[in-house]
């Protein structure tokens, strides 16, 4: 009986637990990769971001008539679009990363 309730609250918080060590990795890769004015104007619009997103998300969902399967595929397509903005946005040079070390030092 002990066994069955471990892997139960197991299953239950360890993707928790993954998504939230997640968001932390993300936030400190962005400090370590930019300067500190971008990095704090970024981190401020991801959250303020992150934070619409959770305003919009029930709404959004209520809005598709298929139920979970229309809001999957959508928001599917919408971290798809974000992944490929992102990358394309974020592109830059080795010797971008230089003259900004040689500027700072």
């Amino acid at each position: 009986v002990f066994a069955g309730g471990v892997e139960y609250f197991s299953g239950q918080s360890l993707p928790l637990l993954g998504i939230a060590l997640g968001w932390i990795g993300t936030y400190q890769l962005s400090v370590e990769t930019f300067p500190t004015a971008v990095t704090v104007t970024g981190s401020g619009l991801v959250i303020a971001c992150g934070r619409l997103g959770a305003i919009v998300a029930p709404y959004a969902f209520e809005y598709f008539e298929g139920g979970w399967r229309h809001f999957y595929i959508f928001m599917g397509l919408c971290a798809a679009m974000a992944s490929l903005l992102s990358t394309i946005a974020l592109r830059h040079e080795k010797g971008q990363d230089d003259q900004q070390e040689k500027s700072c030092a």
